[in-house]
């Protein structure tokens, strides 16, 4: 579903990738999309996960853990906040920029792991396989790397 959403954006390269996972097996999906970035302008690279923490005994729960509640008015699901809004965060602001700068020559790369929640123990082959996609960067200091990370409070 997130690959449609970013193919739905205008990002025309989306990939779903799979890593072998170690003792056979696929590891869970991730996604990549990509504009690349015009002659001269640098790339931003965008992460989110979409897996949730496993539900536990189904016994513990008032729901189903997988189905949306309505409480009070308000509506809750799994995984909405940790971490479908960080996927719908970058989605939004794609499409906003794109709105208030169409053409804008800036990259962007999403990357959208599967499984965060677990460990990521295929993250590192996805990254040997497909890093350069993934991580073309430019330091502001020759010493330092340049990131951006969040975390909620």
């Amino acid at each position: 579903m997130a690959a449609a959403l970013f193919r739905g954006a205008g990002i025309d390269d989306v990939r779903v990738l799979r890593a072998a996972a170690d003792g056979g097996g696929a590891g869970g999906p991730a996604v990549l999309a990509r504009k690349p970035a015009a002659a001269g302008y640098p790339t931003v690279l965008l992460y989110a996960h979409h897996d949730v923490q496993p539900p536990g005994d189904p016994l513990l729960w008032d729901h189903p853990a997988f189905a949306a509640v309505e409480r009070d008015g308000r509506l809750f699901g799994r995984g909405a906040a940790d971490d479908k809004a960080g996927i719908i965060m970058h989605l939004g602001a794609f499409r906003a920029l794109g709105e208030v700068l169409p053409g804008f020559g800036h990259g962007v790369t999403v990357f959208i792991e599967g499984e965060e929640e677990s460990g990521s123990p295929t993250l590192g082959k996805l990254l040997d396989a497909h890093g350069t996609c993934c991580a073309r960067t430019r330091s502001l200091s020759p010493t330092r790397a340049t990131g951006r990370s969040a975390c909620r409070q």
